[in-house]
């Protein structure tokens, strides 16, 4: 009665085994010499319970033979990384584990996380083990094993191992560093891009629209504060005037945009303007002049860049002169 059982036990094992991983059919038969279990070479799998290899395929029989013919090629081994290496990436930055299995033929590769006291399983395979989406197995052919983080988390950083399900299994340990790196808040040119420095002083025209946009690079995370401020007030309390808009944008994975414009601009529009993301911030100085002509004369002393509506005055003074030319041409031509 006892064997019964024992043997009930052990196929209700195996069958768990085979839904695991359904890739590998278990197949076992019953000797009439001695009623011992032995499996047969679909898959190589280890009877001994709480063994760091009690994974599919690294069960054996009582006689100490996996059922494996190992005579056909040479066992597997790890070509990369190197054991205890350690890899780095960013909280909300996509980040991968790589582990390179030569002549891993009808072994499994699975991905294991360590804890202080426990092995947690993620991935047997190119099955996941885990109810965490962001982490997935990825397999490319013919040698290559990675775990993926998409996006990586500061609390995934730890002690991974890369394990082949030998008997005794081949395990390669991996430290993964997340760490949050520190922003670059920056603001920049309306026109070509480029970052703005610090000292720099931007001159528009009274009644003219000002732009400023703020751009930040490296930053995974939501921030909790992201907005403007003119000589240290929230530029957002004087929405209520009508003319202001602030606009938020994710440019692309961990750089954001923050787009300040004034429509029909005072000269209480100048002044010192903040961007400020959380404990980060960068601040440029903006005058309003009431005549072309002063603001023109302003574009030496503003590093050779003068704002948009420079630009434009610059451009439709140089089409006038054109069309003025031409005009008198056509006049001189008549005559």
């Amino acid at each position: 009665m006892r064997r019964g059982l024992f043997l009930g036990g052990q196929l209700v094992i195996y069958s768990l085994l085979i839904v695991a991983n359904e890739s590998k059919r278990i197949e076992i038969q019953e000797t009439n010499q001695d009623d011992r279990l032995r499996l047969r070479k679909h898959s190589c799998v280890s009877s001994r319970a709480g063994h760091l290899g009690a994974l599919p395929g690294l069960f054996v029989d009582q006689d100490g033979i996996d059922g494996c013919n190992h005579d056909h090629g040479p066992a597997p081994s790890f070509s990369a990384p190197e054991n205890g290496s350690t890899v780095k990436g960013h909280h909300g930055a996509p980040a991968q584990l790589h582990c390179t299995v030569q002549e891993l033929h009808h072994r499994a590769v699975s991905w294991m996380k360590k804890t202080e006291d426990d092995l947690q399983l993620l991935t047997v395979g190119e099955s996941s083990h885990t109810a965490d989406p962001r982490i997935s197995p990825d397999f490319t052919y013919p040698h290559l094993w990675q775990l993926k983080f998409n996006p990586a988390m500061i609390n995934d950083s730890g002690t991974y191992l890369c394990h082949i399900s030998t008997d005794p299994p081949l395990i390669r340990h991996i430290r993964l560093e997340i760490s949050v790196p520190e922003p670059i808040v920056e603001i920049v040119d309306s026109l070509t891009d480029a970052a703005l420095s610090s000292d720099r002083v931007l001159y528009y025209r009274i009644g003219s629209s000002l732009e400023l946009r703020c751009r930040v690079k490296r930053y995974w995370i939501k921030p909790t504060r992201f907005h403007w401020l003119k000589s240290g007030n929230p530029v957002s309390d004087e929405l209520w005037r009508g003319g202001i808009s602030i606009y938020t944008e994710i440019t692309k994975p961990g750089q954001l945009e923050n787009k300040l414009s004034i429509a029909n601009a005072t000269i209480n529009d100048g002044g010192n303007y903040t961007c400020s993301l959380d404990s980060f911030s960068v601040s440029i100085v903006v005058h309003f002049l009431k005549e072309e002509k002063q603001a023109a004369s302003q574009h030496a002393s503003n590093g050779g860049h003068s704002s948009v509506m420079e630009n434009a005055f610059h451009q439709g003074m140089a089409c006038h002169l054109i069309l003025s030319f031409l005009l008198q041409v056509g006049i001189s031509h008549r005559h």
